[in-house]
């Protein structure tokens, strides 16, 4: 079972060029921070008549459901994976092997 906190896995630092330069079609967020981003952001879309609000919606109720304190969250699409979804474990294992891939280069 894998620990996923702000910047780690497990302990091991996840390098920050793979989010910056989108190696990963991941990203790591602060479950409750990013609740409070889909609420402006669905606030927006109301304003603006965009239908995207509703996605924003189901998405506020579905992350609100959850207990983990930090989630993955797909760059492309609406996608979440926290502890209990079964992409999870894949997805920490992309992100370690990627920053044990960048760490080789560097030597």
């Amino acid at each position: 079972m894998y620990k996923l906190t702000e910047d780690s896995i497990n302990g091991i630092k996840i390098n920050k060029k793979i989010f910056q330069e989108e190696l990963s079609d991941w990203t790591i967020r602060h479950r409750e921070s990013f609740i409070n981003e889909l609420f402006g952001w669905m606030g927006e879309a109301l304003r603006a008549g965009r239908t995207d609000a509703e996605l924003m919606k189901e998405d506020l109720f579905m992350l609100n459901d959850w207990e983990d304190e930090y989630i993955f969250s797909n760059i492309s699409t609406n996608i979440y994976a926290g502890e209990k979804q079964e992409q999870f474990n894949e997805i920490c294992e992309e992100l370690i092997e990627l920053t044990r891939n960048l760490k080789s280069k560097i030597k």
